[in-house]
């Protein structure tokens, strides 16, 4: 049987030390995770559902920890072992597992956990093959201290992640500890938030994290979130302007990697600058205002801006709430605002993106497709003839709602929040022309007695 080993380079600790390593993330978010990794300089290969390969150093493996803000974990490859499915597969995880020198990763006094994902075509007992992976841990111990290391499920210092399928196993250590996707400044909820994570990852795919070509100043010189809720995009957008490093509220003991045999403390203390990077950009933006994009959020809802304020407050970006635009309005008030401000150049090239409450979130699924349409008008009319071409960004829970929408060449992102399945689309607004938005839209039950079978389907096609 194949094998393949963790380098020989993990023998010593080194800044360049090559790890192979598995970047994982919400499913559907595996391009925008590549576009972050790529932003750090880190390459990597999308292997399938959620997963990405990245071969890289002690430098890579902090910096994803750190700073990314759509990976879920970061694993390193420890072995992987071909097997036969025919087989006893619990007994062959046994002999991969017994076959990795585990002092070499973790010590006697550590505390460890196995997780493990079987592909349901592989006949074995969840239970049962990691009790066996547990016991060729314990024993490589054994036989050399005639003891062995305690397991503890719920906060282990080393978790051991283990999978297997019809033709593999692998086996590889959790260097990040807890997930990396969790935030600390979500105070203050409207129904049905976005997921921060998630915020962020659709950012990326709009490409809020560019730069202009001269590459000294943002590409967007503002972002409009017309249904902002709880504020999740206009405070992801502000954490990436200001270069907020997602893993600064974790304890560094909170890492998988800190307590591992090759952890260099030195290098890690080295790429930790993250809050002096943080409060010297809230310090420009401050400074220089100009050279913090405009923000722009409104919601019909004066609760969901009170949200938005307290989430700004609770995410250390208080010092930016006066300069930020943050409005109870109604959609339809939308054009007011931002006509005056298209006419005088502060909107020249912005990213408007939103979530709106979509049907299977907030209920009135029928109302849902009416409302799309209206924000693609308004936003036509608001930017018609002045040349400019936004980039829009809207979420949907159907994709049926979104086909509506003005978009030049969409491209569309299948993703979740929670446990929704949402759709993002975003592209170029088409260019529209003034005098064509219908100002007030109010659904009407019609009858007329002599057409009222011509009257339901016509009211099904426009409507449904």
């Amino acid at each position: 049987m194949t094998e393949t080993t963790a380098p020989a380079s993990l023998t010593a600790a080194s800044p360049e030390l090559s790890l192979d390593l598995i970047i994982t993330c919400a499913d559907g978010l595996e391009a925008p995770l590549q576009t972050e990794l790529t932003s750090f300089g880190i390459a990597s290969e999308i292997k399938s559902t959620g997963r990405l390969a990245v071969t890289g150093t002690l430098r890579d493996l902090y910096s994803i920890c750190l700073w990314s803000r759509v990976a879920s974990r970061v694993l390193m490859l420890i072995k992987r072992k071909n097997i036969n499915a025919e087989y006893d597969v619990a007994e062959q995880l046994y002999g991969l597992a017994k076959s990795v020198n585990w002092i070499e990763q973790f010590s006697l006094e550590q505390t460890f956990a196995i997780r493990l994902s079987v592909d349901k075509r592989v006949a074995v007992s969840q239970q049962f093959a990691m009790l066996r992976i547990k016991d060729a841990i314990a024993d490589t111990f054994n036989e050399v201290y005639d003891s062995r290391p305690n397991v503890d499920s719920k906060n282990p210092d080393f978790s051991i992640f283990a999978t297997v399928n019809d033709k593999q196993a692998e086996l590889y250590l959790d260097l990040s500890g807890t997930s990396l996707h969790r935030r600390g400044y979500r105070v203050a909820m409207t129904e049905a938030p976005l997921k921060e994570n998630l915020a962020a990852a659709l950012l990326y795919s709009a490409g809020w994290h560019k730069k202009n070509e001269a590459g000294n100043a943002p590409f967007y010189n503002a972002l409009i979130d017309p249904m902002c809720g709880s504020g999740t995009f206009i405070i992801e957008a502000l954490l990436m302007h200001c270069d907020y490093a997602v893993g600064i509220d974790k304890a560094a003991n909170q890492f998988g990697f800190y307590q591992w045999q090759h952890h260099d403390d030195a290098l890690w203390q080295q790429i930790d600058d993250a809050q002096t990077r943080f409060r010297e950009a809230l310090a420009i933006a401050n400074e220089q205002p100009d050279t913090l994009p405009l923000i722009l959020g409104f919601d019909a809802d004066s609760g969901a801006i009170l949200a938005t304020e307290k989430n700004l407050i609770a995410a250390g970006l208080q010092d930016l709430l006066p300069l930020l635009d943050l409005e109870t309005r109604a959609l339809d008030q939308l054009s007011t605002v931002l006509k005056p401000l298209v006419d005088d150049g502060r909107l020249s090239n912005p990213l408007i993106i939103t979530n709106p409450p979509y049907g299977e979130r907030l209920g009135d699924e029928e109302m849902i497709k009416p409302l799309y349409q209206a924000i693609g008008l308004i936003l036509q009319d608001s930017f018609a003839g002045s040349g400019i071409d936004p980039m829009l960004g809207i979420l949907a829970s159907n994709v049926e709602q979104v086909d509506i929408l003005p978009i030049k060449e969409p491209k569309t992102l299948r993703c979740h929040n929670g446990a929704i399945t949402v759709y993002f689309r975003y592209g170029t607004l088409i260019a529209g022309q003034t005098g064509n938005l219908v100002s007030r839209f109010e659904k009407r039950e019609i009858e007329v007695e002599e057409g009222q079978d011509f009257i339901n389907r016509l009211q099904k096609t426009c409507l449904s």
